[in-house]
């Protein structure tokens, strides 16, 4: 098959078998498709992008748009604690935010120029 063929797809859903109609578009350049990964160029649910530091989770990114900004979270800020949990590394950061959902109430405990303070918002 060629960009611009049209491809017919059975689905199954509910028990029912469905016919969809695609038309191939052109694939993305390679240049495109290698710098492109979802996990990197979204924000999390609060608002932020996170690496990995000696004391917990560092904010490279923040949304300037989101609650955890509007409550003064700023970029090379460290994350140490979710609720009463504490943060060692990014897969304990993503293990503790996935339990949050919009309209909770996060609090985090976090350094900031070697201070520590917590924060507590609503997610939105």
């Amino acid at each position: 098959m060629r960009p611009g063929d049209t491809v017919v797809f059975s689905v199954i859903r509910n028990e029912l078998i469905q016919s969809v109609s695609v038309i191939l578009g052109e694939r993305p350049s390679d240049s495109n498709s290698l710098n492109f990964n979802p996990k990197t160029n979204s924000y999390d649910i609060i608002g932020l992008k996170v690496n990995e530091h000696k004391d917990g989770v560092i904010i490279i990114d923040i949304d300037k748009k989101s609650e955890a900004y509007k409550n003064n979270l700023q970029k090379n800020d460290i994350i140490t604690e979710i609720g009463r949990k504490k943060i060692d590394s990014i897969e304990d950061y993503n293990n503790e935010i996935e339990k949050y959902s919009i309209g909770d109430t996060i609090m985090l405990r976090v350094i900031k120029n070697g201070q520590p303070r917590y924060e507590a918002f609503e997610i939105k």
